[in-house]
């Protein structure tokens, strides 16, 4: 199918009331992701995109992205918490040399700044104006205010990697732009991020970044956290399969025994990949094998999600908070928009790799150095806050 009928699809689901649809019931546990992604004119406002990297091209190279846009950032580095000294580790793999432990919490003053080149994405053109629709039931609409009330005097602790990182960001900003004219009365401070890659302080192929979780509960106490882990489990499969398996029943485990109190929520996957447009269909085995850089593990997430919906539901004190939806935004990837310092355009080539501008729900050509995992900001992530108190306020969490 052609971009051109896909969109006039789209605005024709719109056009025939698709995006509100207030006589539908509340979706109950896993029912929302039965639904599609359509355009909304209506869209309300997001909180601007905060990147503590670097510009490397498009004019004001080597400049923090988060200076673009001083009135919401601020004009400084985001001061962040000391990480526990006793949980510094010594970060395998990739980092060997700058060790990434990171600790912080929602802001008063500024937005929270954020990683992986999200902002790049808005440079390049990327807009995202679309609303995940339930087919057969409806999702609470965003109301910061109303997080606030729900999540009352309690604290939220978020842990795992660097795409749970923008997920946390995204969730504070968006409760401090509910609140703009007044940030100290929003909930946004009550809310704090601490890395850990695999959670369980164990390197499983990729780095080993952070403390692990049971240590993290301890010294921040929690009433509420909200965890993921899933990209660093890379060793060859089958390994990587059973190390994630065992991962989750480990922390479910530990969590029914040492900390029962602490409500659990688990963050499904941030599914990766690079296209044009929204896919169609659910990316399959065949769309990951496609990739000229296989070793990712991303063709592994929806099992993954499974094992992970199988572990935690029905068991006490233990949700899951299921980000189906992104599967199919694999246009919101900042590789998907730029490659090393170039424009994903079909007149211009990588030096070593040529770049193709593919059709929606197509492959376009790849490799480790472009990012097809972590989030354009604003973009589809920002439907994680929304997921968040509908299912706090369905299961009276």
């Amino acid at each position: 199918m052609s971009a051109s009928v896909w969109t006039q699809l789209i605005w024709a689901v719109c056009e025939a009331g698709g995006v509100h649809k207030p006589n539908l019931p509340l979706c109950g546990l896993y029912e929302h992701n039965d639904g599609k992604w359509v355009l909304d004119d209506s869209f309300s406002a997001r909180p601007a995109c905060c990147g503590w990297d670097r510009h490397k091209w498009g004019g004001g190279e080597n400049m923090h992205m988060y200076l673009d846009d001083a009135e919401h950032c601020g004009g400084f580095e985001m001061p962040q918490e000391p990480y526990p000294s006793f949980l510094e580790t010594k970060a395998e793999g990739w980092h060997t040399i700058n060790v990434l432990n990171m600790a912080y919490k929602g802001r008063t003053d500024y937005l929270v700044h954020t990683g992986g080149y999200a902002c790049s994405c808005q440079r390049f053109g990327f807009e995202d104006v679309y609303t995940w629709v339930p087919n057969e039931c409806r999702l609470l609409e965003w109301d910061a205010k109303e997080f606030c009330r729900v999540l009352g005097n309690r604290s939220l602790l978020v842990l795992g990697d660097s795409t749970v990182s923008q997920a946390a960001g995204v969730l504070m900003n968006y409760i401090h732009l509910g609140f703009w004219d007044n940030p100290a009365q929003g909930c946004q401070t009550q809310v704090r991020f601490a890395n850990s890659d695999t959670l369980v302080g164990v390197e499983y192929g990729v780095d080993n970044r952070g403390g692990e979780w049971k240590a993290l509960i301890q010294y921040y106490a929690p009433d509420i956290v909200l965890l993921s882990t899933g990209p660093h489990i890379n060793r060859p499969p089958p390994l990587r399969t059973a190390d994630f398996t065992a991962i989750l029943s480990q922390i479910s485990q530990e969590h029914l025994e040492r900390f029962p109190n602490v409500t659990l929520i688990w963050k499904t996957q941030a599914p990766g990949g690079c296209t044009d447009g929204i896919s169609e269909t659910f990316p399959r085995e065949e769309f990951y094998k496609s990739l000229t850089y296989p070793n990712y593990n991303w063709a592994d997430f929806e099992h993954w999600d499974w094992v992970a919906r199988h572990e935690f539901t029905g068991k006490r004190n233990q949700y899951v908070l299921d980000m189906t939806p992104l599967y199919y935004r694999t246009d919101a990837h900042p590789g998907s928009h730029y490659y090393e310092g170039y424009t994903v355009d079909a007149t211009e080539t990588h030096p070593r790799t040529p770049v193709s501008r593919a059709q929606p729900g197509e492959t376009q050509i790849q490799d480790r150095n472009r990012d097809c995992l972590h989030h354009c900001i604003p973009g589809p992530i920002g439907l994680l806050p929304q997921l968040l108190l509908h299912l706090m306020r369905v299961e009276n969490i």
